[in-house]
């Protein structure tokens, strides 16, 4: 039989990311709609100079979500990367560093914004018009950054531990129940722009507050483990800062521009401008959906050095965002009145800055779209230095001095011309870093010849056809038949034992073989119902083919199991090569790199 007859495919990556897809995009989606629907609330119920207030004091959640980011992306990516490596130890580490680190920072953080609100909100806007509405919102509204850190860094842990519907579910509770209150507290209440954020304090609380029990009282993978603290809070750090750096530069950029948006074009130009971050939150949505979801998956095959399931990944997020990004794009092209008039941006004078305003600035969501998802995939496959440089051009250093300059040559129309200006620039960066030493987008180079991948579905006597053709992709590397024999009879017996207990169920199984001069590792993933056969009782053996696990750790050197996000993890390990009469001369080494 020929080996190349079963060949690698994303079925498994395709399903899983379609699992954790809908939940994450929900969480995504009900975080950007806070942001949306908050500001139609304070716009229809309370006024235009009220929604430009709310848009002012933006900066300050982003520096939220910078933390959030920071601490959340960073830990989760670091465990998911930690549990590809079969690391269980340092995931929990991680864990229990990141949850001291935001108990440290949410303390320095609140503390000098309590003591002086009115300085704070002095910085935020220079115009005396708005300078009342950004106080009275901002006094409020700072007391929610403990639980809005708490809640947006549980979320990216709790989706790492494989339950992104529990992290999806929680998000939209808490922002359901801002919503609701901001309805209250403006309508009824007559609490003002105070009632919106007030609302945001109790809906981020009491989401922190599901989040923690779900920890301290539900079934858990993570635990507490107080030891290298210091040294895995560093790599939390380390590994999050592309992401954090992208979403903190977010803040200073926006505060850049309502400088120069107002002195270009007053309170109208605000106006049109706050209209246009509500569509980048539109698209937002998207971005952290796709990219998200793509995260802790990307991070378990990087962890295993899977570099075929790396490269699937990353396909399946880009087409995706791509098609929401055009749709976005088309939607507001063709039907920028909509958003208008949702914003109460009715006057002649205010729509005309902003019907340019949206149309020039909706061209630069595809290349948004690009340099996000480049961002977050480089930070997750540990190139950090690239990740960080495309943050920098993205989110500084080009946008604001281009802004600056064409607001003098074309007034208002230039500093929209900014943006697409912007993404173009960065996409070319990042064209032009990428064809460095490795020379593509991924970063990583192909598989090494002696690494064979492939998929099937699991099915009687499937388990026979894998092995021939293992069996002849051994023979290419002068494995002896003594150790071939026992790797194809492991993948026999671990290949039925999946089938006899995914019982009605269709199991997808990527098989993965290394064989070189330093290892001989099998390893099996497939997405049916848990089971661990490191761990069995011989009296399971009828409901479990328990013969089957037998016959398998007769034959191997060891076997390692993990169960991460919902699919099953195992390993089988054989005896060294040299000590089996490893006689192939070892091919040169074209593999994978991990890192810088």
């Amino acid at each position: 039989m020929d080996y190349m007859e079963l060949i690698r495919n994303s079925k498994i990556i395709d399903k899983k990311y379609r699992e954790f897809f809908l939940p994450t995009i929900l969480t995504a989606m009900s975080t950007s709609l806070i942001l949306i629907v908050d500001g139609i609330i304070v716009s229809n119920m309370l006024g235009t100079n009220e929604f430009a207030a709310v848009n002012c004091c933006l900066p300050v959640q982003q520096i939220f979500a910078t933390i959030a980011t920071l601490l959340g992306l960073g830990s989760s990516v670091a465990i998911s990367i930690a549990r590809g490596r079969r690391e269980s130890q340092k995931a929990d580490q991680l864990f229990t560093a990141v949850i001291l680190m935001f108990v440290a920072v949410s303390l320095i953080l609140l503390l000098p914004q309590a003591c002086a609100p009115a300085v704070f909100s002095r910085i935020l806007t220079k115009d005396e018009i708005l300078y009342p509405f950004v106080y009275n919102y901002y006094s409020v509204f700072l007391w929610s950054a403990p639980f809005c850190i708490f809640l947006q860094t549980m979320e990216h842990v709790i989706r790492a531990e494989g339950k992104p519907r529990l992290a999806s579910g929680i998000t939209i509770m808490a922002n359901v129940i801002n919503l609701a209150l901001d309805v209250v507290f403006m309508g009824p209440l007559k609490m003002g722009i105070k009632g919106a954020a007030l609302a945001s304090v109790i809906g981020f609380g009491v989401g922190s507050v599901v989040s923690l029990c779900s920890f301290l009282f539900g079934k858990k993978t993570l635990h507490f483990s107080c030891k290298n603290l210091w040294t895995y809070g560093y790599e939390i750090i380390k590994t999050g800062s592309p992401a954090a750096m992208g979403e903190g530069l977010v803040a200073v950029k926006i505060f850049c521009l309502n400088m120069i948006v107002t002195a270009t074009a007053g309170n109208n130009g605000m106006i049109a401008f706050s209209v246009c971050l509500a569509a980048l939150s539109l698209i937002s949505m998207f971005i952290s959906g796709a990219a998200q979801t793509m995260m802790p998956i990307l991070g378990i095959y990087y962890g295993e050095k899977d570099f075929t399931g790396v490269r699937m990944v990353l396909k399946r997020a880009f087409r995706i965002l791509m098609i929401c990004a055009v749709v976005v794009l088309i939607v507001l092209e063709t039907a920028p009145g909509i958003l208008l008039t949702t914003y109460q941006v009715t006057t002649p004078e205010e729509v005309a800055v902003a019907i340019p305003a949206l149309r020039i600035y909706a061209t630069s969501l595809i290349g948004v779209s690009v340099s996000f998802i480049m961002i977050y995939y480089y930070m997750t496959i540990e190139k950090q230095r690239l990740a960080n440089i495309i943050s920098v051009v993205n989110g500084l250093l080009i946008i604001v001095p281009c802004a600056y300059v064409l607001s003098r040559v074309a007034g208002i129309n230039g500093v929209w011309f900014a943006f697409p200006i912007t993404e173009l620039i960065t996409i070319f960066v990042i064209w032009l870093m990428a064809k460095g030493r490795i020379g593509n987008f991924y970063q990583i180079k192909e598989e090494e010849p002696s690494i064979l991948d492939i998929s099937f579905s699991a099915e009687d006597g499937i388990g026979a056809k894998a092995s021939e053709q293992v069996m002849d992709f051994l023979k290419k590397y002068g494995i002896n038949g003594k150790t071939a024999n026992k790797i194809g009879v492991a993948i026999e017996e671990m290949t039925e034992n999946i089938y006899q207990y995914s019982g009605q169920k269709q199991v997808h199984i990527d098989l993965r073989l290394k064989a070189d001069a330093e290892s001989l590792m099998l390893s099996f993933c497939d997405d049916g119902p848990e089971f661990d056969p490191t761990i069995y009782q011989p009296e399971e053996k009828e409901e479990f083919a328990i013969d089957n696990i037998m016959m398998l750790k007769a034959v191997s050197k060891g076997i390692e199991y993990q169960r991460v996000i919902g699919l099953n993890k195992t390993t089988v390990f054989f005896e060294q090569m040299e000590e089996n009469g490893y006689e192939h001369e070892r091919q040169p080494d074209t593999g994978a790199v991990s890192g810088e």
